[in-house]
């Protein structure tokens, strides 16, 4: 997110990217996010632009974004990455405790609770990234941008 505030879409969507390819190595199906993370910097830098890490309540807002395409449409990959089950990541024994406490869809036990950890994971980025934004010079981050596409 930071990469992506400071530097525009290019190397905000190279980076996105490039860490879910590293990532594939060891995970292979770590490869396959790779287009969320390329989503989420192209929202990051229309955030930016907008200056919505400069307020409160852009942040609160920033965060719900990315929720919703880490945790909600990273569901749907996870779905149908791992059989339309449930899966194996963070999220996986909080899906369980949904489940096994009435949610009887396995979908939904398992879209909660990857949202609720994506609202808890991009918070704690959103809150990291806005203060080091906080403190760079918006003439400074103007000359970081990489306008060419």
């Amino acid at each position: 997110m930071l990469v992506a505030s400071l530097g525009g879409f290019i190397p905000g969507i190279l980076v996105g990217y490039l860490i879910n390819l590293i990532n594939g190595i060891s995970d292979g199906a770590s490869a396959f996010y790779g287009v969320l993370s390329v989503m989420i910097a192209v929202v990051t830098v229309l955030l930016s632009e907008r200056n919505w890490f400069r307020k409160p309540a852009g942040c609160v807002g920033a965060v719900v974004i990315y929720a919703f395409i880490g945790g909600g449409l990273g569901s749907v990959l996870t779905w149908f990455l791992y059989g339309m089950g449930f899966g194996d990541g963070v999220s996986a024994g909080l899906a369980h405790m949904f489940h096994d406490a009435g949610l009887r869809s396995i979908f939904l036990s398992q879209f909660a609770a990857d949202f609720l950890v994506d609202l808890l994971d991009k918070a704690i980025i959103v809150v990291l990234a806005a203060t080091i934004l906080y403190f760079i010079p918006e003439e400074w981050g103007r000359r970081m941008k990489v306008i060419l596409w």
